[in-house]
């Protein structure tokens, strides 16, 4: 998905209740998965913000089947 549509989608999601899109620039698609980027500044800022909303979310205490 090109940058201004996922942009545009994450602005959906936004009004939705959603959590925001957040752009991080100077950095290719798919960063945090790039092991020669995975240990820079731009994938932590990205990664733990991503952390905190999992972390929040409630479970019921079942695992997924």
């Amino acid at each position: 998905m090109p940058r201004d549509e996922g942009e545009a989608s994450a602005r959906t999601d936004c009004g939705r209740g959603a959590i925001a899109g957040v752009r991080h620039n100077g950095t290719p698609h798919g960063f945090i998965m790039l092991d020669p980027v995975r240990s820079t500044a731009a994938a932590g800022a990205a990664v733990t913000p991503a952390i905190e909303v999992i972390e929040a979310v409630p479970t019921s205490g079942k695992a997924n089947s």
